[in-house]
């Protein structure tokens, strides 16, 4: 058995079904590739960190909303100068695009990206998965985006939380973030917003190993064929 051709052709057939998600299956094999696609599309240099799932406070991007809910983008990723962040959306149906979605990530886009640090702070102040954002904040930290008290991460490993409310409000944004892109990787459609999957398919063709090359067939199919429809090849 190849696993590879396997895990492909059950993606492909899988997809055609109502209640199977796609998108959650194949997220990180975009991700693997994903600073290549950028790079090669907005022709920058990119940070080496991509973060998925990014949360975002909405009472950041909503002024009218109050708490520490929040919505999410599928990938985070900065420039390798920190100036420029990424909005990353992938959707691997294009009907699932929803005004309301594509609403939250223009907001988060026209404000300063500090300000969505400021949030997450917020969200740390509170929230019980500590441990995880503060793995959150350590990644934004590689990324040279914030710099962190010393002493919260001691507190974290220990398991002793007393001060971290205070310790994260200490955080220090240091990169000089100046604009905030949304991209959409989906199957078609155009705009300089927009990685449709053969383009991102041609960006890592170059690969020749077998995974890759079997990835990019499945993005043909993607692209050309929705899902639940019959494939025609």
């Amino acid at each position: 058995m190849n696993i590879v051709t396997e895990v492909f052709e059950r993606l492909d057939k899988w997809r055609n079904l109502p209640k199977y998600a796609l998108e959650r299956r194949s997220d990180i094999f975009f991700a693997v590739y994903l600073k290549t696609a950028l790079e090669t599309k907005y022709e920058t240099r990119l940070n080496e960190v991509i973060i998925p799932e990014f949360p975002i406070r909405k009472a950041t991007i909503y002024p009218n909303i109050q708490g520490n809910s929040s919505v999410n983008v599928d990938y985070l990723a900065f420039s390798h100068d920190t100036k420029t962040v990424f909005l990353v959306e992938l959707k691997t149906d294009i009907g699932s695009r929803r005004d309301v979605q594509d609403d939250y990530l223009e907001a988060a886009a026209s404000i300063r990206f500090s300000e969505i640090v400021l949030g997450l702070v917020k969200i740390f102040q509170t929230t019980a998965k500590r441990r995880k954002y503060f793995h959150l904040f350590k990644m934004l930290e590689d990324a040279g985006v914030v710099e962190l008290p010393n002493q919260l991460q001691a507190k974290i490993s220990s398991q002793n939380i007393r001060g971290v409310k205070a310790l994260i409000g200490e955080v220090k944004i240091i990169a000089e973030m100046k604009e905030s892109k949304v991209v959409y990787l989906q199957p078609t459609g155009e705009g300089k917003n927009v990685i449709t999957f053969n383009e991102f398919g041609s960006y890592i063709e170059g690969f020749d190993d077998p995974f890759t090359q079997r990835f990019v067939e499945s993005l043909k199919i993607w692209s050309e064929t929705e899902a639940g429809d019959f494939e025609t090849r």
